[in-house]
């Protein structure tokens, strides 16, 4: 049986966002993230940064896909992790390669010193190696004085 979904307009407005976002998402998760995103005086980096990561875990690629105004550089500001960092942990392969195909720079590290390459490597992760391979990620690219190999 089909879960009921509801579709959402959702107006997101906190620095480097500026959006007017609409897709279908559960209807018990539709509270809890308007909620969020109605509360804008109490957003901090760390709350909007949750959001974009929320975007991306209920989104479809070509939800994703319209959102192009996301300063894709901003890091988480626990563990400087980009919004690339955590589709390739969570192995969110169609999301990471519409993402991909929106960074200038792929090879950026987060705060332990790891690039989403080295995130792949560690998992043992094949399928995404390669896409991010294929996307330009430096095999050579040290982080943490260790190369993601």
């Amino acid at each position: 049986e089909k879960e009921e979904t509801k579709s959402v307009s959702i107006a997101v407005e906190v620095p480097n966002i500026l959006e007017i976002l609409r897709h279908s998402i559960k209807t018990e998760d539709i509270e809890e993230f308007e909620g969020l995103i109605k509360d804008k005086d109490k957003l901090s980096v760390l709350k909007e940064f949750e959001i974009l990561k929320e975007i991306v875990h209920v989104g479809t690629p070509r939800f994703l896909d319209k959102i192009t105004k996301i300063k894709l550089d901003q890091k988480d500001i626990v563990f400087g992790d980009t919004l690339l960092h955590y589709t390739v942990a969570k192995k969110e392969y169609e999301m990471s390669a519409v993402l991909l195909q929106k960074y200038e720079d792929i090879n950026i590290p987060n705060d332990s010193g790891k690039t989403p390459l080295a995130i792949s490597c560690i998992s043992g992760d094949l399928k995404m190696i390669k896409m991010l391979y294929k996307y330009g990620a430096k095999m050579t690219a040290i982080g943490d004085e260790i190369s993601p190999l």
